[in-house]
């Protein structure tokens, strides 16, 4: 149990192709730089940290301010492990928060920030419909997968709206821009509003998908039998003509 409480100003780590939610749980990798000690960094910090959206994905992992968002969260650092020139991380996100300022120092980057919990404007059966909407709607689109039922399972026992964006999110092929939208909702209603907004488009684009194989699969299926008959008769001709039947007889097949 930790007996320090994080400290106003910590390290940012930059987190790329992925936004994390107060609750998440995920391994990360980090490059190592130079200049720092990153396993000595987080113990001085009490293995506290921000975690930070990055804008685009970096070939060298390294990154300007103007490459990350301005809000993150908050993130304990449960295990550290060097890994040629890589750091991995298991963390868990604890809080989200707004970054107020940054401070580039050669290869380190810092932050003070200030916390923005999520607003609860909405509880009881109305909090409770929206997320059965959002979990039909993940069953939906389920079903265009073979053996998502263990997942819809963990999905169904989910009754946070933050912790099930942050999954949700994790698997959704939509742009980093998209997720981070979701993820500063300021409320738990526009965040539904938003999830459930991507999830609709996501259940089409299966659907559409599907569609269009199915229509290029009988489509190739007509052109494959139609290809056999005429190599049939093709065959048939080459038959004819080695039993030296009559050629008028062959003009009639």
């Amino acid at each position: 149990m930790k007996t320090h409480e994080p400290k106003v100003i910590l390290n940012v780590l930059g987190i790329s192709d992925m936004v994390l939610f107060k609750g998440n749980e995920v391994s990360i990798k980090i490059a190592k730089e130079p200049s720092r000690d990153l396993e000595k960094d987080l113990v001085e910090d009490a293995m506290f940290a921000l975690g930070v959206s990055v804008k685009h994905r970096s070939a060298t992992s390294k990154y300007d301010i103007k490459d990350f968002y301005r809000f993150g969260v908050l993130i304990e650092v449960k295990n550290i492990k060097r890994d040629g020139e890589y750091y991995l991380l298991d963390i868990k996100a604890v809080d989200r928060v707004k970054i107020e300022r940054f401070y580039q120092m050669e290869d380190i980057l810092k932050a003070d920030y200030v916390y923005e919990p999520i607003i609860a404007d909405m509880e009881g059966l109305p909090y409770e419909d929206m997320l059965n909407h959002i979990k039909q709607l993940v069953l939906d689109i389920s079903q265009y997968f073979k053996g998502a039922e263990p997942f819809v399972t963990y999905i169904e026992e989910l009754d946070d709206i933050e912790l099930l964006s942050g999954v949700l999110l994790q698997y959704m092929n939509i742009t980093i821009d998209d997720k981070q939208k979701i993820f500063e909702a300021k409320t738990y209603s526009e965040k539904g509003m938003k999830l459930i907004d991507a999830l609709i488009k996501q259940r089409e684009m299966f659907a559409f998908q599907k569609e269009m194989s199915e229509k290029f699969s009988q489509e190739a299926n007509k052109n494959y039998r139609r290809a056999n008959v005429i190599k049939l008769r093709q065959n048939e001709r080459v038959l004819c003509f080695t039993k030296h039947r009559a050629l008028f007889s062959c003009n009639n097949l």
